[in-house]
Order: C-alpha cells, then sequence, then structure tokens
C-alpha cells in the first residue's frame, strides 16, 4: 500500500474502546504515517477458541469499515496480550 502524502497535516485521534462482553475493540485511526487503520481484539474469554475468535474478527472488521470506509488491519490477543495465532483454523494470507 502507497503511504499518504507527507503534506497532510498531523492529525491526533483518540483510540475508540468498545466492550463486547467477551472481548474488548481497541480501534485506532489510519494516520498519514501508516495509511491504515488499526484494530486489536482483547479476548477476555474464550481466547483459545479459535473459531469464536475468528468470527469475532470477521464481525468486528465488517462493522468497523462499514462505520470507517478506510483499510483496516485487525489483530487478536489474549488477556495477557499475546497474539492469538489463527494459523490452526485459518490459512495465512
Amino acid at each position: 500500500m502507497k503511504p499518504l502524502p507527507s503534506s497532510l497535516p498531523e492529525v491526533f485521534y483518540e483510540e475508540l474502546k468498545e466492550h463486547r462482553g467477551d472481548y474488548y475493540v481497541i480501534y485506532n485511526a489510519a494516520t498519514s504515517d501508516l495509511g491504515v487503520a488499526w484494530m486489536v481484539l482483547v479476548f477476555l474469554k474464550r481466547a483459545e477458541d479459535l473459531a469464536f475468535v475468528s468470527s469475532a474478527m470477521e464481525s468486528e472488521l465488517e462493522h468497523w469499515l462499514r462505520r470507517f470506509p478506510v483499510p483496516l488491519r485487525v489483530a487478536s490477543v489474549d488477556e495477557k496480550e499475546e497474539n492469538i495465532h489463527l494459523s490452526p483454523l485459518k490459512e495465512s494470507s
């Protein structure tokens, strides 16, 4: 992906946090440095249930893309902030 032009003004955004019961979502808007927004799902429960994690990630991706239609990177971590790897369930892209 091509970075945004450096001539754009620097803008600061607060991250958005939304609680979903078994997990919460942290969303950060795209910046001129990255050119993409990023989101992390933090699983407080059910982090070992990869089908649930994958489904939640896909659902949140759709939700946030409707809300803010910009390129979005999605990751997931457990309550210890360790990455949740979906490789046993999904092929890498």
